[in-house]
């Protein structure tokens, strides 16, 4: 990520355009050649988040958060005893999911500057609420993919402005949105520009030695702004990704500097979640599978995301061998000794799929301990567009298992591709050496036989068409799951189930897929 070194120049100049015309001259050739934002400033930098044009940075609305962390010995009023709904507004005539007192302190959208107190507080319990299914225990909900947000407010304490103004333009946008509120909306959209402001102006970016608690709260920053705009679609999907790529080069950058705090751990681990999930999209090597990375913010047992991250942990490899893979399948081999070395290399890769897939039963040995298997049950409702078996559901013991399992049956088709992939490779390389090396009896015996790799595609299939209730922000996870069931479907050579995948896929990368509780692929 680039710091903005002409957002603070065009800031110091902003009020004297005639000021700063030397500078654009120099710059831009002629006075009449500068580029402007949508305010009518000079444009200081395509925005390094979203690749859109400035869209007013050079306001400063000043909002002053009122939060329960204004004081380090005041313990915070809400998420008493980690329950994040217990701290509501108690008003019986509140009929609107307990902001409706809040809103009386709310700066009204056409001052903009000015000095207004803003209650965080008040709003957490509504947003997270709103967040997660209403059927779901709010103890469970750290343990769903996107569960890392409803942790945070009660590592926040005195970390800053610039997190808690992200979190509150976060709250506001969404329950503006799901009531309708405009003037939430509008006062989320300003506070979220004047977050971004302060971000891009952060000085974590070019010191070499940033104190943790810095790079703390920059890394939540970028990670609950990357909500805000995957919740608006303002900069689209790449605005999204955008900023969990600059949070992740940030890790590369200074991972053996961060903090060993719960507040580090749990930002860490959203991002090793999130960056998994663009690796393996973009068929990219993903750095969190090597020294020092690997080894930071290892899983515990008494965590309540221990299942997931624990197959996280084993599954991030993935990409990297997928990438070796594809390069050397393309690689040309001429001579004898550059065959045998391909041979070798194939065999090597082989040999770290089968300590994923070793870690992956692991995982599957402890889930099911805990959880059973889904049961496949068969109903009567009306058949739909977006059904992908008519006529059968899985039922699971609740959200968080659903999220479980789901990860393991793509992670294992997609590992099991892998592995026919290079089984093909290594045989290709075989037939063409005199003594026509095998692969060792450990090797040949590791992929999965086709009908339960199907069943894993069917049961993938089978929950995506019945709808995903984990999180409103598992759009991504979502959109992983039907890419790895359409490359699987499509090297089998299914076309009715690659068409639905296609379909799926289309209708999840909608404009709206955001806005509703449930990413289901009907809308």
């Amino acid at each position: 990520m680039r710091f903005c070194e002409n957002h603070r120049e065009w800031r110091a100049t902003v009020d004297g355009l005639k000021d700063a015309e030397p500078a654009v001259k120099g710059r831009y050739g002629s006075a009449e050649s500068i580029p402007l934002c949508d305010l009518g400033f000079p444009e200081c930098q395509r925005c390094f988040c979203t690749g859109r044009r400035c869209l007013g940075y050079e306001r400063n609305y000043k909002f002053k958060l009122v939060t329960s962390y204004t004081s380090p010995n005041h313990k915070p009023r809400h998420l008493a005893n980690h329950d994040p709904s217990s701290r509501l507004i108690t008003d019986p005539s509140n009929t609107h999911g307990g902001y409706q007192l809040a809103i009386r302190s709310l700066p009204r959208p056409e001052s903009g500057i000015g000095r207004t107190a803003v209650d965080c507080d008040a709003l957490v319990g509504p947003f997270l609420k709103l967040l997660f299914p209403p059927n779901a225990d709010p103890c469970s909900w750290r343990t769903f993919p996107g569960g890392w947000i409803c942790s945070l407010p009660t590592l926040f304490h005195n970390r800053g402005e610039l997190v808690n103004q992200g979190l509150l333009a976060l709250y506001m946008g969404f329950i503006g949105r799901k009531d309708g509120d405009a003037t939430l909306t509008q006062i989320s959209a300003e506070l979220y520009v004047n977050a971004l402001h302060n971000l891009r102006n952060s000085d974590v970016w070019l010191k070499q030695n940033p104190r943790p608690d810095e790079i703390d709260t920059v890394l939540a920053s970028v990670l609950v702004f990357s909500c805000i705009e995957l919740l608006t679609s303002e900069g689209g999907p790449s605005g999204y990704i955008s900023h969990i790529r600059g949070g992740l080069q940030l890790v590369k950058r200074f991972g053996g500097k961060l903090s060993d705090s719960v507040f580090t751990s749990t930002i860490f681990k959203a991002l090793r979640f999130l960056g998994f999930y663009d690796a393996v999209t973009h068929q990219q090597p993903y750095f969190m599978s090597q020294p020092p990375y690997n080894t930071l913010y290892l899983a515990r047992q008494e965590d309540p995301d221990y299942l997931m991250q624990k197959m996280i942990e084993a599954a991030v490899a993935l990409p990297n061998l997928e990438y070796d893979a594809n390069k050397l399948y393309a690689s040309k081999h001429t001579t004898e000794i550059q065959i045998r070395q391909a041979w070798l290399a194939a065999e090597l890769l082989l040999g770290q799929a089968a300590v994923v897939d070793r870690q992956l039963n692991q995982c599957l040995q402890q889930m099911t301990s805990v959880t059973p298997h889904p049961t496949l049950v068969v109903t009567l409702t009306a058949e739909s567009d977006t059904c992908y078996l008519p006529g059968k559901q899985l039922q699971f013991t609740d959200c968080s298992s659903k999220c479980n399992w789901l990860f393991y049956w793509s992670v294992i088709v997609r590992l099991n591709r892998l592995i026919k992939h290079l089984y093909d490779i290594s045989s290709a390389l075989s037939s063409k050496l005199p003594d026509k090396p095998q692969l060792s009896t450990a090797l040949t015996n590791l992929v999965k036989d086709d009908d339960v790799l199907d069943q894993y595609a069917d049961n993938i299939g089978i929950s995506l068409g019945a709808g995903m209730t984990a999180s409103t922000f598992h759009a991504q996870e979502a959109l992983i799951f039907v890419f790895n069931l359409y490359t699987y479907w499509e090297d089998r050579g299914n076309v009715e189930k690659t068409n639905w995948c296609i379909q799926t896929l289309q209708a999840l990368q909608n404009h709206d897929r955001s806005l509703d509780i449930e990413v289901n692929p009907s809308r």
